[in-house]
């Protein structure tokens, strides 16, 4: 006797991803969500003009033949994960959550890359502040062309904002820096 093995068939509506955001900040803007295997994202699922917010949650009802699919989650910062292979046959939820700072590294690297006019002063605050603070640099330190300086991130979270001035007054700036396992800032003319 031989047993025949039969597809399993399973109805869409058992077929759903939802996609929970747990992360500190920025809410999730876009998300993409292609059968398992397609070499090209297609077109963002969530819609014009809808997020999904921190602790908010959003499904999709998946309507394609099998079982498995590819998803991408992107922030309006350019953040992005993305999970492969995941089967929704049954349902499946995938929360989104920023690692945990306390157990990461949390540096800041300011490297000049400038031709001319050394750094005279950083500023860096947790993202989202209003005042930008005290000088990070200290008194007479300075960042010279080719030269850099790292800082260590004191706070909770992954979010930074930080601004840097040469003696002449130039600034510039960077907002919602991730910081979490390190990030370079390259400044150049």
């Amino acid at each position: 006797m031989s047993i025949a093995a039969l597809p399993l068939q399973v109805n869409a509506a058992d077929k759903t991803l939802k996609i929970t955001n747990k992360r500190d900040a920025f809410p999730i803007w876009h998300v993409y969500i292609t059968p398992a295997g397609q070499s090209d994202w297609g077109s963002d699922q969530l819609g014009e003009g809808k997020v999904i917010g921190v602790g908010e949650s959003y499904s999709w009802t998946i309507p394609w033949d099998g079982c498995y699919v590819d998803v991408q989650a992107k922030t309006f910062t350019g953040l992005i994960a993305e999970k492969r292979d995941l089967n929704v046959c049954g349902g499946f939820e995938w929360t989104l959550r920023d690692a945990n700072p306390k157990q990461q590294s949390k540096k800041l690297k300011v490297i000049n890359k400038r031709e001319a006019f050394p750094i005279w002063k950083v500023y860096i605050t947790p993202a989202g502040q209003s005042n930008w603070g005290q000088d990070q640099l200290g008194e007479g330190v300075v960042i010279g062309a080719g030269e850099s300086y790292t800082w260590d991130i004191p706070w909770d979270g992954c979010y930074v904002d930080v601004k840097a001035v040469t003696f002449t007054g130039l600034e510039a700036e960077q907002r919602n820096l991730n910081v979490c396992g390190g990030r370079n800032w390259h400044l150049s003319d």
